[in-house]
């Protein structure tokens, strides 16, 4: 398995854009890179056709990209793949659980499972450059709007799965900071996905998930329309709590290394963005001691702290902590002025 990833991951780079095609050739050539060269060569080039986003539907299965008997291996011909598809004009990008995205998503959470994440170079390739285009485009794109019911499902499912990722690399240091852009972005309730879907309702009891009883740390909030009730981001803001999310974010603040702008901002972001579904009662115990440690911080910063680059962070650490205070503790919100 690894001598054919790295096999298709060289003839990618030299150029060679169809997955497919490629691993036809090794397969005629024998896993031999000089004779596959040469069958590609003989191909004429694929054409792919400008289509709109909506319409696309990409077939790259699960079991095209691992070996039955080995789930520990990171797909690295998925991740080039899916490298060429985000990062182009007309981008397409796979949204079912099955395809490159699902898959390197799952596979990112196995590795972080054993503490490997970080020590696998397809992975963190995906990590730090794929991963946050693709949920760029996914959530903020302007065609949003206008994609499928389909398409809307399959994002949801991307997101339970990035919850999935990020609630598991949180287990240990160093806090996965990058990640949690991404998390904020999608607990964004302003985004364009959110907003497209805002109608949608959220689970009631966790009901799907086999069980009548499950914490709840969202719920659609009075401040806006009754009929917006933006079910899925309560969905997710559950799952990341069911997860011990908001309990690690505590844990994390424990450590006095990462007492700084950048990394309290980058943890407590996310939980602003959805603040307004946030319940008061569920979350208050779990996020004072985040609260606490983020204005305690605030209060000791000297003038000759202003010079350092940590207070290019030092602006979001104080809208989130004003968020915060706004809905959790309205009655000390003042105090963040």
């Amino acid at each position: 398995m690894m001598d054919d990833d790295e096999n298709i991951s060289m003839l990618f780079d030299m150029g060679f854009s169809d997955i497919n095609e490629i691993k036809r050739a090794l397969r005629l050539a024998k896993n031999d890179v000089n004779e596959a060269v040469s069958y590609l060569m003989d191909q004429p080039a694929p054409s792919y056709s400008s289509m709109d986003t909506a319409d696309m539907e990409i077939n790259f299965k699960s079991d095209e990209i691992f070996s039955a008997d080995d789930n520990s291996e990171f797909p690295t011909h998925a991740v080039y793949e899916l490298e060429n598809r985000v990062f182009q004009e007309n981008w397409s990008i796979p949204y079912k659980r099955e395809e490159m995205l699902g898959v390197c998503l799952e596979a990112s959470t196995r590795l972080a499972k054993d503490g490997l994440l970080e020590h696998n170079d397809a992975a963190r390739k995906f990590l730090e450059r794929i991963l946050p285009e693709a949920f760029r485009k996914l959530l903020t794109s302007n065609a949003t709007h206008r994609w499928l019911v389909e398409i809307q499902e399959g994002i949801y499912t991307m997101c339970q799965l990035f919850v999935e990722l990020i609630t598991t690399r949180l287990t240990y240091e160093p806090v996965p900071t990058q990640l949690f852009q991404t998390l904020a972005l999608i607990f964004d309730y302003t985004n364009d996905w959110n907003n497209k879907n805002r109608e949608v309702s959220p689970r009631t009891g966790w009901e799907d998930q086999g069980s009548s009883v499950r914490s709840l740390f969202a719920e659609p909030s009075n401040e806006f329309y009754p009929r917006d009730q933006y079910g899925w981001l309560v969905n997710l803001v559950n799952l990341f709590g069911e997860r011990d999310g908001f309990k690690r974010i505590a844990e994390k603040l424990e450590n006095k290394e990462n007492h700084t702008a950048r990394i309290m901002s980058a943890l407590l972001l996310p939980l602003a963005n959805c603040a307004p579904l946030l319940i008061p009662e569920a979350v208050k115990n779990l996020i004072s001691p985040c609260m606490d440690v983020a204005f305690q911080f605030s209060k000791n910063i000297k003038e000759e702290d202003l010079k350092s680059k940590d207070m290019n962070y030092f602006h979001d650490l104080c809208f989130s902590l004003k968020i915060l205070c706004q809905h959790i503790w309205p009655d000390h919100a003042a105090e963040c002025d």
